[in-house]
């Protein structure tokens, strides 16, 4: 199964394009719109999981305002992830700040300048509920700007993602957001391993979608077995036995014979 922007999950206000990879805002400006991923990981998911978006937008740096992250279903999809309630995070391109918890609280990631045809790259650990950005169009660190060594491939640092996000009964999804400014469309390109990423996965990381693998159902299969029967003895086994019964005070055991059934219930 393939994740894609969901289009049963979205504001009005976003188009879906490219086998709804591709997420675009172009209207009502100054107003936030936003959608959520299809599902699949369940409700309860431990997976360290590796998924990229595009800035796809023509200047995102000094028009568009972008929100890439995670959400549950409870997220306000009229707000930036992170910025309205607390069931989302989001990072916003234009300042280079992840959003979270509902009140405008952030904490810097970047100090870089994001330019058209940047690939953001997210790695999240679900058990250890921590996310990893970096940009790997300009090959920056992770999370370049947070304190000390910043590597999901060790589990190294991380930003913590809230319980009121990842809380153990909502799946966790994940989220573009975007304000159209009225100038310049915003263009999110989600990309979860359908196709080569731009980047490294993370060393025990997986794709986004490599968590999606569906069980198999084994085949219907009829196993033949081997059934011990005693013959029901004739009239005529019965009076050579009896002969013999009177003859020598004993009778032989009978030999039972094999016979194969089918057990259609494995």
């Amino acid at each position: 199964m393939t994740t894609t922007w969901n289009p049963a999950d979205k504001s009005g206000l976003i188009t879906l394009s490219g086998g709804n990879l591709t997420a675009t805002q172009t209207t009502t400006p100054g107003t936030w719109g936003a959608v959520r991923s299809t599902g699949g990981l369940g409700y309860i998911n431990t997976q360290k999981l590796y998924a990229e978006c595009q800035f796809a937008s023509p200047n995102i740096s000094t028009v568009g305002r972008w929100d890439f992250g995670l959400a549950n279903a409870s997220a306000n999809l009229s707000q930036p992830m992170g910025g309205a309630d607390a069931f989302g995070v989001g990072f916003i391109a234009f300042n280079g700040n992840i959003y979270y918890g509902g009140g405008g609280s952030s904490t810097a990631l970047f100090g870089i300048v994001w330019h058209p045809g940047d690939w953001l790259g997210l790695a999240v650990d679900l058990a250890a509920k921590l996310l990893w950005m970096k940009n790997i169009t300009q090959a920056t660190a992770w999370n370049p700007l947070l304190v000390g060594t910043q590597d999901p491939g060790t589990g190294a640092g991380g930003w913590p993602i809230p319980a009121t996000v990842i809380n153990g009964t909502s799946e966790i999804l994940l989220a573009w957001a975007s304000e159209y400014l009225g100038s310049v469309p915003d263009i999110g390109v989600l990309n979860v391993g359908a196709t080569p990423f731009a980047g490294a996965i993370p060393t025990g990381f997986m794709a986004w979608d490599s968590s999606f693998t569906p069980a198999v159902a084994l085949p219907f299969r009829r196993q033949q077995f081997l059934e011990t029967v005693e013959p029901e003895p004739s009239e005529e086994l019965l009076f050579t036995l009896q002969r013999r019964q009177l003859g020598s005070g004993f009778i032989p055991p009978v030999t039972p014979f094999i016979r194969p059934y089918l057990n259609v219930n494995i």
